[in-house]
C-alpha cells in the first residue's frame, strides 16, 4: 500500500478485519463474496503527511526509515546506475545477475536452516526485558524481535541467535512502536540499542549464575 497513512478509514477497517480474521469479505451492489486472505502487509508513507492509526501501525512488524541524505559519491553512483538502466535494461540486469543469484541462493539456504536456529532462553529473557524497559505496548514486539532475530541468524548462515541479531531486529521492530498506551513517543535508535544491550548483559549474568545441572 503506497501512502498507507492516507487511506480512507473504511479501507483501513477492511485491512484490519482481513488481517485479523484471514478472511476478506466483499459486499456491494448485491454481491456478497468471502475468500481466504492470508497476506503480509507492506506500506510506504511520509510521516509529515499524517500518522497511522495505532491499530494499523501495530500490524506492521518491521519499520525501516528511508532518508534522502546521501554522500556525493552515493549520489554519483545512483545517477550512473540510473543512466545505465535507462540506456540498456537488459545489459543492466545481466551486469547484476551474479549478485542477484548469490542473494537468491543465500535466501534459499536460510530457509533450509531456519527451523534449526536456536533462540536461547536467556536471549528471549533479554528481549522481554528490553521491551518492558522501553514500555512498548503489547507483546507483539517481543514476538517480532524473536522471529526477526532467528531469521537474520539463518540469513547469516548460523544456527544460534546472537546479540547482533537481536540488536538489528530490535531496531526494525521497535522504532515505530507506541509506548505506554500512546503517551510516549517511539523509542530512539540509541534508546533501543542501550535497552537490548543492557538487558542482554543482565540475562547473561543470570545464565552464568546457574549451576551446571540447571544449564
Amino acid at each position: 500500500v503506497d501512502e498507507v497513512n492516507l487511506l480512507p478509514d473504511h479501507l483501513v477497517d477492511d485491512l484490519l478485519d482481513a488481517a485479523a480474521t484471514k478472511v476478506n469479505v466483499i459486499e456491494r451492489e448485491g454481491i456478497s463474496i468471502s475468500h481466504p486472505s492470508d497476506f503480509v502487509l507492506i506500506g510506504t508513507m511520509n510521516p509529515e503527511e499524517g500518522e497511522l492509526r495505532p491499530q494499523l501501525l501495530d500490524r506492521f512488524p518491521l519499520h525501516v526509515n528511508v532518508t534522502a541524505h546521501h554522500s556525493i559519491d552515493d549520489r554519483m553512483e545512483l545517477v550512473r546506475r540510473n543512466l545505465a538502466f535507462e540506456d540498456n535494461p537488459q545489459s543492466f540486469r545481466e551486469a547484476w545477475s551474479e549478485q542477484q543469484t548469490e542473494l537468491r541462493n543465500r535466501i534459499e539456504k536460510a530457509k533450509e536452516i531456519l527451523g534449526e536456529v536456536i533462540l536461547p532462553d536467556y536471549h528471549l529473557r533479554a528481549i522481554a526485558m528490553a521491551c518492558d524497559a522501553l514500555e512498548v505496548d503489547g507483546v507483539r514486539p517481543d514476538i517480532v524481535i524473536s522471529k526477526a532475530s532467528i531469521t537474520h541468524a539463518a540469513f547469516e548462515g548460523r544456527t544460534e541467535v546472537t546479540l547482533d541479531d537481536m540488536k538489528l531486529a530490535s531496531q526494525l521492530a521497535l522504532s515505530h512502536r507506541t509506548r505506554r498506551g500512546g503517551l510516549l513517543e517511539p523509542p530512539s535508535s540509541d534508546d533501543i540499542d542501550r535497552a537490548i544491550t543492557k538487558a542482554a548483559e543482565i540475562a547473561q549474568k543470570t545464565k552464568t549464575r546457574k549451576s551446571p545441572t540447571e544449564v
